[in-house]
């Protein structure tokens, strides 16, 4: 064992690896010191310049940046571990959620975050669905430089073309092969992601704007994220000012003719006269003449080629109505196990809910506020969930009750035949009350529910004695 890795195994505990192939490692660590989790990535070093100046780098978006090490011939790095799910995720199973407003603010916190690095010259190349997570308060994080790079004023080309087939913006690929990436090929990558989220049926207020940070020419589409902010910032203040302006015209109109209602809705709420088939006209349709692009016709092809080429992952069916993955599943499907000071809590039988923690007299040491008792701050405590069923629980919300506190945990999707487990304060909460000379009374609640904490799955009762 060289020093370096004695060092690290003294430092950090490996909690699980998430890749692990000839190119890339990613895993979950716990820092000893910190008493953090963590997650640690090995790179190309030739990441090092960029992973620098994100560590200094201050950004509510960015995940901070612990420590970085480099060795033999690898970049180490040591970074926060975002508690949230990728936008893929999300999407994947919450199509409905994601709604024009809803989208809106994901999209000004990445230009948020990409404002910055581009001032730093960081081009991250690789913006998609799976490298942008939402935490559960709704902040947007922008995961994943393993293949950023500096920008070069010096430069005309990348030295690789990488990405995301899909995502990478057609520079990426070789096509107007007298630039480099930059700035706009992230704007780029946003637009397609933004899209995607509000699926090909979308036409509001964005439509235009996204369409323009699309564009396979990158001369025609944002030159900066500073010019896309002013173009959202616009496009709000003239759909404001359209409504306001709608609004006041009803409220004038209904005011003046009572009955003029029907002369200014929207033409989509008219109610429309159906005439007879016999009395159609049909009208003849004029072909509008294609519009003459600036490029030359090969690389025109191609362009049409590669544009035809990206999967928009939001052509897929948006299902009307989302309901939880599970609704009520009988105990033997999935199992909450409730550890007490490693001891494994007694069930009142084989498939049961219910259980009971017996506590000893030693009690009468313990902290105490009139008739309630508290656990002491040595008890440790460990919940343990097994899903035994066909179907993923997504994003489970765990509430914990100890009498009348309330603990409250979102987790990770807890897959098909897989376990999750997880350490729960107990130390000085209420444990119980002394209802008389030799009758005491607690109960500790664990519920796990759906997302939306709507729709109970399973519930496991503890009652002290």
């Amino acid at each position: 064992m060289t020093a370096f890795e004695k060092y690290f195994s003294t430092a950090y505990d490996l909690v699980e690896i998430i890749q692990s192939d000839d190119k890339n490692f990613v895993a979950f660590v716990y820092d000893k010191n910190s008493k953090r989790l963590c997650v640690l990535k090995k790179r190309n070093l030739h990441c090092s310049e960029v992973y620098k100046i994100l560590k200094s780098l201050q950004s509510p978006h960015i995940p901070e940046i612990y420590r970085l090490f480099e060795r033999d011939g690898s970049l180490f790095v040591v970074e926060e571990h975002i508690d949230g799910e990728t936008l893929e995720n999300l999407f994947r199973y919450r199509a409905k959620i994601f709604e024009e407003d809803f989208v809106e603010n994901i999209l000004l916190q990445i230009c948020d975050c990409l404002q910055k690095i581009h001032e730093k010259n960081i081009v991250h190349r690789d913006i998609t669905l799976s490298n942008i997570m939402l935490t559960k308060n709704n902040s947007v994080k922008l995961i994943d430089f393993g293949i950023a790079r500096i920008f070069d004023k010096n430069k005309i080309s990348d030295t690789e073309f990488l990405g995301t087939k899909g995502y990478a913006a057609p520079e990426q690929y070789g096509f107007f092969d007298l630039n480099q990436s930059d700035s706009r090929t992230d704007i780029y990558s946003l637009g397609i992601v933004m899209k995607n989220l509000l699926g090909e049926n979308y036409h509001g207020y964005l439509q235009k704007i996204l369409s323009k940070c699309t564009n396979l020419n990158p001369d025609l589409r944002y030159q900066n994220i500073a010019e896309l902010l002013r173009e959202i910032n616009h496009a709000k203040k003239f759909l404001f000012a359209k409504k306001f302006i709608f609004l006041c015209t009803v409220t004038l109109s209904l005011a003046i003719f009572p009955n003029s209602a029907d002369e200014i809705l929207p033409v989509e709420e008219k109610i429309i006269e159906v005439v007879p088939q016999e009395k159609v006209e049909e009208v003849p349709k004029v072909e509008k003449p294609a519009p003459q692009s600036n490029l030359n016709s090969d690389l025109t092809d191609k362009l049409l080629k590669f544009k035809t080429e990206i999967p928009q992952s939001s052509t897929k069916e948006i299902p009307q109505k989302i309901t939880p993955p599970v609704e009520k599943i009988f105990a033997d499907k999935i199992k909450i196990l409730f550890y007490l000071n490693g001891k494994l809590t007694e069930n009142h039988g084989e498939h049961t809910t219910l259980g009971t923690i017996f506590i000893d007299g030693s009690y009468k040491n313990w902290q105490r506020k009139k008739d309630t008792f508290y656990f002491p701050k040595n008890w440790t405590a460990r919940l343990k969930i097994e899903n035994f069923t066909d179907k993923d629980l997504i994003t489970p919300q765990i509430k914990i009750s100890f009498n009348d506190v309330e603990i409250i945990f979102d987790k990770p999707t807890i897959k098909a035949g897989s376990t999750i487990d997880f350490d729960v304060p107990i130390a000085d909460k209420p444990a119980f009350e002394v209802l008389g000379e030799d009758n005491i009374h607690g109960k500790i609640s664990v519920a796990v529910k759906s997302p939306s904490g709507k729709y109970p799955i399973l519930m496991r009762n503890l009652e002290i004695k």
